[in-house]
């Protein structure tokens, strides 16, 4: 059995790898779960209350599970 703590401590760096890795651009597989990677959204315009809005592109990250 895993400690409680330890339990904690390995989350908690799987996700600091995962945010580290898609900050840098990067794409993250673990095999036999999935892969972590960022999207772009394109740019899209709308309408605000009264003028045309327009908004920039962002990244975004995505999962996708292993088949």
């Amino acid at each position: 059995m895993v400690a409680l703590a330890e339990a904690e401590k390995a989350l908690n760096t799987l996700i600091q790898t995962i945010i580290t890795t898609l900050q840098a651009g990067g794409r993250l597989s673990l095999p036999g779960f999935g892969v972590f990677s960022l999207s772009k959204r394109p740019a899209q315009s709308g309408l605000g209350s009264m003028t045309p809005l327009t908004l920039q592109p962002i990244p975004h990250p995505s999962f996708f599970l292993n088949q």
